[in-house]
C-alpha cells in the first residue's frame, strides 16, 4: 500500500528487452542495502517489484525491475527510455505518517496531458482520459497521477477532462513538471471511490 507522497525520483539507466516484457535499472537515493529483495517499489504509481540492487555509492544507488507483458500493456512503462526521470515511493510502513490517499500501484487507465496552465506560481494541468475511468472522478475527490497523490479540482464528463492545481514543490521534487501537452500518464483511482461505486452496484444486482 502506497500514500501517493513521492519520496524520490530517479532515473532510468539501462532497458533490457526480455521475452515479452523489459527489465529496467533504475538510479535512485534510497539505501538499497536496507530494501530487500523482492520488495516492492512504486514507479510512476506502477508497483514494481526489486529483483536486483546495487551497493549504495554514496548517495545513489541503482534497483532493478522486471516488466511484465500486461504491465507494459496496461502503464506508461513501455514509452520509457534511459534518462525519463520516474516518481518512486516505498511502501507505507505501519504506523507511518500517511499524507495522501490510500494507493495500491495498481494502475487503472492511462491519462493525457491536454493543457497547461499558469497561475501566478501554481500550474493547472488539465488530463483526458478513458470513458470508463470518469466513474471514479469526482470533484474534491482523490486522483494518483504518476504515483502522485492530487485533489481533483473539476471534472468536464462530456469532453473527458479533469483538472489538477500543482503547486511549486511538487512540480520540482515529482516528474510532472517535465509534462509536455501530449503526454501520457498513469492514472489510479481513489480506492475508497472504487468499494463506494462496487457497493452500489451490488445493490443495483440485488
Amino acid at each position: 500500500m502506497f500514500t501517493g507522497i513521492i519520496t524520490d525520483t530517479g532515473t532510468i539507466t539501462a532497458i533490457e528487452e526480455m521475452t515479452g516484457g523489459k527489465r529496467i535499472t533504475l538510479d535512485c537515493g534510497y539505501d538499497m542495502s536496507a530494501i530487500p529483495l523482492g520488495a516492492s517499489i512504486a514507479c510512476d504509481g506502477a508497483c514494481m517489484t526489486v529483483v536486483q540492487r546495487s551497493e549504495t555509492r554514496g548517495q545513489r544507488s541503482e534497483f532493478v525491475i522486471e516488466v511484465s507483458p500486461e504491465s507494459l500493456a496496461c502503464t506508461t512503462l513501455a514509452k520509457w527510455k534511459v534518462g525519463s526521470k520516474v516518481n518512486l515511493e516505498r511502501p507505507v510502513a505501519i504506523g507511518g505518517e500517511f499524507g495522501g490517499h490510500f494507493v495500491t500501484g495498481h494502475v487503472d487507465a492511462v491519462g493525457t496531458l491536454e493543457s497547461i496552465k499558469a497561475f501566478d506560481e501554481f500550474t493547472a494541468l488539465a488530463f483526458s482520459y478513458p470513458q470508463e475511468f470518469g466513474i471514479y472522478l469526482a470533484e474534491k475527490g482523490s486522483v494518483a497521477i504518476n504515483g502522485v497523490s492530487l485533489t481533483v479540482n473539476a471534472v468536464t464528463r462530456k469532453d473527458h477532462l479533469f483538472n489538477v492545481m500543482i503547486i511549486p514543490h511538487t512540480l520540482v521534487q515529482t516528474n510532472l513538471g517535465t509534462l509536455k501537452a501530449g503526454g501520457k500518464v498513469n492514472l489510479e483511482a481513489d480506492l475508497i471511490a472504487r468499494y463506494l461505486l462496487a457497493q452500489q452496484q451490488e445493490k443495483e444486482i440485488v
